[in-house]
């Protein structure tokens, strides 16, 4: 896959543990104030704009 551009307002992040359960994708500013972690404690990944949408279009 090509380069994507990674503007902050193109960033989401969930975290891949509770994400099933939940369904929470937070934007970029939410995700760095809280230190890029879940409350669970996992990593949240990143994702674009595009690809948090077919998150919930599955």
């Amino acid at each position: 896959m090509g380069e994507r551009h990674w503007g902050k307002e193109s960033q989401f992040f969930t975290c891949a543990e509770c994400f099933e359960e939940y369904k929470v994708v937070y934007p970029y500013d939410s995700a760095k104030e809280a230190e890029f972690r879940c409350k669970c404690g996992g990593r949240l990944e990143r994702f674009s704009r595009y690809e948090a949408m077919l998150l919930f279009n599955r």
